[in-house]
């Protein structure tokens, strides 16, 4: 309504390249499996995260997953303590003694994961492991990215991935075999220039083994705010859906922008030239998220007026101040304006 669409949500610094990526290949952002396909899988790709820091909700599901003689294939440049044993509080027997996270732990180097990915998939052409049917009927252009593969010298490969050919041996054996595999991911996949390219990639390997559109199997990036991806898709982006864009003109009697708005970075650097007069933040701490705080402190400051909106005060609300500062206290989701009882929620 106010005639901007310099308009962010929290995927920008996280999994935009990820929707981006899953559009391309399958139409929406969105993963294509839920909590319940994890417990039919027989294999996990975990791939660039950490979910035993940032996503423990999983690791039960992983422990499960071990304890049912499924595989959990690990591909992090670091060894992460908590990916090769994890005790999960609400377990017992796990916490007694930790259990036993990856079956195999893959440490490629910092950017060699399109050549770790593409190693596995020429491995699989070589071994006639292609799931022929699938591709054939709902892959286009397979015969493209195979002939791609193909021409790719595995010295080549070795040495981009950092990985030796009998580790890739390895993932191949059991991706081969999979009935049902599901592939996870989170930053260390999407942080790069060619995030999006990471994002495809997986999705390849998926489609190879038709590991996509069936109970158990498919593609489960591991976002992290609970509704991170209903505020991308409901249209809380720069670009809008054209769907979005003629309900809003439309409904609203509006003309809006049809130039490019701008991402959250560009917002920032605009802002550091003095070019921002106001921003508006709902929620999170866009301070506290960049990566150069010196920066996101001199560009935030250079601002007219920052308002927040926020449930709690956090370091942005210090730190990030523009030269004019309001911050407006919200209710969380599911906190309520006067004293309650537990069962009073529910109702």
């Amino acid at each position: 309504l106010y005639g901007t669409n310099n308009v962010n949500n929290c995927s920008y610094y996280c999994h935009q390249a990820s929707g981006v990526g899953l559009s391309s290949v399958t139409g929406s952002g969105t993963a294509t499996v839920t909590l319940d396909d994890v417990a039919e899988c027989d294999v996990l790709f975990l791939i660039g995260a950490n979910p035993s820091s940032n996503h423990p909700r999983l690791m039960k599901n992983l422990v499960e997953l071990r304890r049912r003689g499924g595989t959990v294939i690990v591909i992090n440049p670091l060894k992460e303590t908590g990916l090769v044993r994890f005790k999960v509080p609400s377990d017992l027997r796990s916490m007694l003694k930790a259990s036993e996270i990856a079956s195999l732990y893959v440490q490629p180097h910092i950017g060699g994961d399109i050549a770790l990915l593409t190693g596995v998939i020429k491995a699989l052409l070589e071994r006639d492991s292609i799931d022929r049917a699938f591709v054939a009927q709902h892959a286009d252009d397979w015969d493209a990215l195979a002939e791609h593969v193909r021409a790719m010298s595995w010295d080549d490969i070795i040495r981009n991935a950092g990985v030796e050919r009998a580790m890739i041996n390895q993932i191949v054996d059991v991706y081969a075999r999979s009935k049902k595999t599901i592939f996870c991911w989170a930053m260390g996949m999407t942080h790069h220039v060619h995030g999006v390219q990471n994002v495809q990639m997986i999705a390849n390997l998926a489609i190879a083994r038709g590991m996509i559109g069936k109970p158990g199997c498919g593609l489960l990036p591991l976002r992290g705010h609970s509704n991170v991806q209903g505020v991308g898709s409901m249209g809380v982006t720069p670009k809008l859906k054209q769907a979005i864009f003629d309900g809003l003109e439309s409904s609203f009697g509006l003309t809006l922008p049809t130039s490019p708005g701008m991402d959250t970075l560009e917002c920032m650097h605009r802002a550091e030239e003095g070019k921002v007069r106001c921003a508006i933040c709902l929620g999170g701490n866009l301070y506290g998220s960049n990566p150069d705080s010196a920066f996101a402190g001199k560009a935030l400051r250079a601002i007219d007026t920052v308002v927040y909106l926020s449930t709690t005060l956090n370091t942005g609300h210090v730190a990030g101040r523009g030269r004019e500062t309001i911050i407006l206290p919200v209710l969380a989701r599911d906190e309520e304006p006067q004293k309650t009882t537990q069962e009073s929620m529910f109702n």
